[in-house]
Formats: C-alpha cells, sequence, structure tokens
C-alpha cells in the first residue's frame, strides 16, 4: 500500500542517496596545438607550452603552475625566453604531457568524479608517480 503526503493525495517519493562513480576509458590525447621548435642535443624537437598540458590534464594552466610550485608535479625542465618580455615559458614534450595525463587518469584526476567534484590531488599518489617518471 502506497504512503502518502500528510493532508494530501498525492503518492510520497522515496528517494535514494547513492551517487555512482561515472567509468571513464582514457581517451585519445586532445589536439594540442602547434608546437614551436626548439634545438636540444642538435635535433630538432617539438615542444608544448603549459596551455597544452594543461588541456590535456583537464585543468587551467594556473592550476598546472600552482602545482609546479607545490612540487605536485616535477618543474619544467626546458624553458625559453619569451621575446615580448612576458618571462619564461615553460615547454613540455609530447612525452611529458602523454606521461602526466596517464598518471592523472590512474589516479582518478582526468576527469570529475561522482556528482561532479574533483577529486583532490593530495589524497592521490601523482605526485609520487609524477616524480618517479621524470627522474633524468
Amino acid at each position: 500500500m502506497p504512503d502518502y503526503y500528510p493532508g494530501s493525495s498525492r503518492q510520497q517519493k522515496t528517494y535514494t542517496e547513492t551517487v555512482q562513480e561515472p567509468q571513464h576509458e582514457l581517451d585519445d590525447l586532445p589536439e594540442l596545438g602547434k608546437p614551436s621548435f626548439y634545438l636540444l642535443n642538435g635535433k630538432p624537437t617539438g615542444l608544448y607550452r603549459i596551455g597544452s598540458l594543461a588541456l590535456a590534464l583537464n585543468r587551467k594552466p594556473n592550476t598546472i603552475r600552482k602545482w609546479e610550485v607545490q612540487g605536485i608535479i616535477p618543474n619544467s625542465s626546458m624553458m625559453s625566453s619569451s621575446p615580448d618580455q612576458r618571462g619564461k615559458r615553460r615547454l613540455y614534450t609530447r612525452e611529458q604531457i602523454e606521461t602526466l595525463r596517464n598518471i592523472a587518469f590512474e589516479e582518478g584526476l582526468l576527469y570529475p568524479g561522482g556528482g561532479g567534484k574533483w577529486k583532490h590531488v593530495e589524497k592521490t599518489n601523482f605526485r609520487e608517480k609524477a616524480a618517479k617518471a621524470f627522474i633524468i
């Protein structure tokens, strides 16, 4: 027998508070834009700016800068001076971007979780894995 709201002819609705974690697969790397080419060890190498890394990690560039300052991701080992006096540019290889993206996916940081909330990077092993991946 259905329950009714007090003093009403409407049936009561039952709600469940289960939030299911969305299942994601690692998509292909998004279009990173055109790399800038620099000579590295005598051979031209395509390097990407911080915006490309941010796009690959599904974050904003200022989040990537903050993570770098906090030591969550390793400091960029390649920097270029900007001709327009805005400072140095952090540069990343495609392999570095792919590696950080794979680690972020493994740790559940690439997409928001259940309820649309992002997992806290401090509560994962992202920092340790990223540091190991970039040991030279």
